[in-house]
C-alpha cells in the first residue's frame, strides 16, 4: 500500500529528507554522487552532488520541480540515485607557466 509522505508544488526548491536523517562514512578512495532521478519533470540540483570519503555527516537531496503539476513522492519511490565509484590520486608537480 502506498501512502503520500511529501508533495512538490510546481515550480518548487525542497530539501530532502525533511524529517529523516540520512548519514554516510566511506572507505579511502571511493566518492559517491548523488544523480537526478529524470522522472515527471523534476530534478536534483547541485548535479551531480559529490561526497569524498573523508566527508562526515548528513546527505540531503535538493529537488526542483520543473513541471506545471504538483509532483508527489511516496512511500517506496525512488527520488534520486546514489552512486559508489573508485576515485584515483593524481600526482602533480607546479609548473613554469
Amino acid at each position: 500500500m502506498l501512502f503520500t509522505i511529501y508533495q512538490i508544488p510546481p515550480a518548487h526548491i525542497t530539501v530532502l529528507p525533511p524529517n529523516w536523517p540520512f548519514f554516510i562514512e566511506m572507505e579511502p578512495g571511493k566518492e559517491v554522487q548523488i544523480k537526478p532521478p529524470l522522472k515527471h519533470g523534476v530534478t536534483v540540483l547541485n548535479t551531480s552532488g559529490t561526497f569524498d570519503a573523508d566527508y562526515r555527516g548528513e546527505i540531503k537531496v535538493i529537488l526542483i520541480n520543473l513541471s506545471q503539476e504538483e509532483f508527489t513522492i511516496n512511500h517506496g519511490d525512488r527520488i534520486a540515485q546514489m552512486l559508489v565509484n573508485e576515485v584515483g590520486r593524481v600526482h602533480g608537480r607546479k609548473s613554469r607557466y
